[in-house]
């Protein structure tokens, strides 16, 4: 988000904008010894994150390959 506390939204009439985005990494494959999580910035939670979760997880399995969205 931007430094400025005062551009982080936008309030108007019927909704409220923020400026971020959301990140998400696995994490069904760290290691017992981990201690954090690090967060690609290409990998943004988007609309299709749900739908390629399913694939990459329901579909191939628990801990399976597949690809990021």
């Amino acid at each position: 988000m931007e430094r400025d506390v005062k551009a982080w939204f936008e309030y108007e009439k019927t909704n409220t904008q923020a400026g971020a985005y959301a990140l998400w990494s696995r994490v069904d494959n760290l290691s017992g010894t981990a201690t954090h999580v690090e967060f690609d910035r290409t990998q943004r939670f988007k609309s299709d994150t749900v739908g390629a979760w399913y694939e990459g997880v329901y579909m191939s399995g628990y801990g399976g390959t597949w690809t990021n969205v």
